[in-house]
């Protein structure tokens, strides 16, 4: 085997999108111009722009800062709690950021207890409105840096009153695309355009987010995120070959990468962490993939428990450079489900029925949440990983170490968690765990 090492600072990776669309010849009118890319408009929606509602912000304009602690454990534990919820030992993943992005764009029209359970299930600290911003604002620039694409977008039915602060709320701090379409008329016709625009901005991995729309559809907000990294130091495909996983069910010769790397390790008491880190915009280190695998005698559930006590980030800032003998298997696998039942058992439940979405529209309407569409997608192999989330919220009316001549094994050959993370924060943005092979 080659011994590859490498020093590393990571940082940022993370992802939250919401999504957009419209064109006033096609049934479909733009709101909301990005002033940060217009040359890079949807080549598959034909959009007339019309006078904007808010101007999108300028991604541009920012630059790297650490998140507040509260809203980065928060944001973890939120994950971990969906994960938990989900997992019933198939291969899943998620991306945290993706759905907190759009539920939270939704949020921001909601008042009163449907608000208050939102945030709570989303595991939102309670801040002052300007640092929640500032915060949401600091997620898309990040999302849009070395190697990850995020956009947000709100689909809403013409002539139907939205309110301008709630436009321009969201296109300043979630940079989102706003256009109008007609459910009422053409329900189909709008599907397409989501669709389309959502198969776009993941590179095609997500071709479609939203079906069969009704005519009672009032308003999609859309988030998605993208990340197509390459390995710091790439494994060498003659040292891929063959070895067993022991999945959940059944035991699978599956190929598995080796290769003995200097990288970020920690142990608990039931689990082993690793994190790989990925080239970032001008060779910049930023983003990594990390892995926690369960120790012989412990399963998926020990290891997510303490985990969750000893808290995500806190092992990412905890593990210390070792050499490490590693052995992970390629995989590729798409995950789709419906959230409402999973944040209704967080306690988000009044969005769903008897809900209070008055801020976003002029007048009184009587919206609540119908769906939650969360798909992803993750691939990774000898030169990097590749991954993808969606998420369309659809609205209608109702309502540790050792010493240094100790090498360390990783071989992942039974079920294991794994995240794309900021290491500097320890944001989770994309996670899942890996069952059957």
């Amino acid at each position: 085997m080659i011994k590859m090492k490498f020093k590393f600072q990571l940082s940022a990776l993370i992802l939250a999108l919401l999504m957009g669309l419209l064109s006033a010849c096609n049934g479909v009118t733009l709101l909301a111009e990005d002033t940060t890319n217009s040359e890079s408009e949807n080549k598959n929606v034909s959009a007339a722009l019309a006078t904007p509602l808010a101007e999108k912000s300028a991604l541009s304009d920012q630059s790297y800062q650490s998140l507040d602690a509260q809203t980065v454990t928060g944001m973890n534990q939120f994950g971990m709690n969906a994960l938990q919820e989900l997992y019933g030992g198939e291969n899943l993943m998620i991306s945290s950021v993706s759905l907190e992005l759009a539920l939270l764009m939704t949020a921001t029209g909601a008042k009163g207890t449907t608000r208050d359970e939102m945030l709570s299930a989303l595991q939102i600290p309670e801040i002052d409105s300007v640092s929640f911003d500032n915060t949401m604002s600091q997620l898309m620039w990040r999302a849009n840096q070395n190697g990850l694409n995020a956009a947000n977008s709100i689909w809403f039915q013409k002539d139907y009153g939205i309110s301008a602060d709630y436009a321009e709320r969201c296109a300043k701090t979630f940079a989102s695309e706003l256009y109008e379409v007609d459910y009422i008329s053409n329900a189909k016709q709008a599907e397409e355009y989501i669709n389309s625009w959502t198969s776009e901005n993941t590179n095609d991995k997500i071709p479609k987010i939203v079906e069969d729309l009704s005519a009672d559809t009032r308003m999609v907000l859309v988030n998605t995120l993208y990340f197509l990294g390459d390995w710091q130091y790439e494994f060498d495909a003659n040292n891929t070959y063959n070895q067993d996983f022991n999945g959940t069910t059944s035991t699978n010769s599956v190929p598995f990468m080796h290769a003995r790397f200097d990288v970020p390790y920690f142990e608990g008491n039931t689990f082993q962490y690793m994190a790989l880190p990925f080239v970032g915009d001008d060779n910049y280190t930023t983003n990594a993939m990390a892995f926690i695998l369960p120790k012989p005698g412990y399963d998926m559930n020990d290891a997510i428990a303490e985990v969750e006590e000893m808290t995500f980030s806190n092992i990412v800032a905890s593990a210390i450079v070792k050499e490490v003998v590693i052995s992970i298997p390629k995989f590729e696998f798409e995950y789709s489900t419906s959230m409402v039942s999973t944040m209704e058992s967080l306690g988000m439940k009044l969005a769903f029925s008897d809900a209070d979405f008055s801020g976003m529209t002029d007048d009184d309407n009587g919206l609540a949440i119908s769906d939650i569409i969360h798909k992803t997608y993750i691939k990774i192999d000898e030169a990097g990983a590749e991954a993808a989330a969606a998420t369309a919220v659809i609205m209608e009316e109702t309502a540790i170490m050792e010493d240094p001549e100790v090498i360390l094994e990783f071989k992942a050959d039974h079920p294991f968690l794994f995240s794309i993370c900021d290491v500097n924060d320890g944001i989770m943005l994309f996670s899942g765990i890996v069952s059957e092979l």
